[in-house]
């Protein structure tokens, strides 16, 4: 355990005893004590409580909406890529949805869900994210490799090679190497 656990661990007893011993402490009011100094009576200061607790029936306020719809539209796209991952790809077409949602214009978010369109069988959406994706961004490979995989499965065979071709000298071979191996592999079988 980390030295923040085992301090708010180790702490807990030391709360309880605080507030058995002060029973002021677990009040929320301000109260007023008295005390008698000598024959007369003097009345104190009211006190402060010391720890308030938030009543049940308190409305709990509401998230403010997100100042950066970019960084919670990345995180929502790294679940929609996790998604397709795992074959997921209704919960993937949803996280796209979402990313599509908050920033339309970025082609990423098309090419992915036009990816998981594929996967699903769902061709015409599939076509038509890919194509907006490339309208968007003309440099973008995945948008490529997918209209080659749905060319080639269709029995478009030369269609299918030049969009395959054409993804894989727009796919970064490191920083995309999913994209690129699948296209490399979808072009090698053709070319057999």
């Amino acid at each position: 355990m980390t030295f923040k656990t085992n301090f708010i661990i180790s702490s807990i007893p030391l709360l309880i005893l605080c507030l058995i011993v002060f029973p002021s402490c677990n009040k929320t009011g301000s109260t007023t004590n008295t005390e008698t100094k000598g024959n007369q009576q003097v009345t104190l200061k009211p006190t402060q409580p010391i720890v308030k607790i938030q009543e049940a029936n308190t409305p709990v306020s509401t998230p403010n909406p997100s100042p950066t719809p970019e960084l919670e539209a990345l995180f929502i796209y790294n679940q929609g890529v996790r998604a397709f991952r795992v074959e997921e790809y209704n919960d993937a077409v949803t996280s796209f949805n979402m990313v599509i949602k908050r920033l339309p214009e970025i082609a990423l978010g098309y090419k992915a869900r036009g990816g998981a369109y594929y996967k699903l069988e769902k061709y015409d959406k599939a076509k038509k994210d890919l194509h907006k994706a490339i309208d968007l961004n003309p440099e973008l490979g995945g948008a490529y490799m997918y209209l080659g995989f749905m060319s080639r499965d269709s029995g478009n065979i030369t269609q299918a090679k030049t969009q395959l071709q054409k993804a894989l000298t727009l796919i970064h071979p490191i920083r995309e190497k999913w994209e690129y191996y699948e296209a490399e592999n979808a072009l090698r079988d053709l070319n057999q």
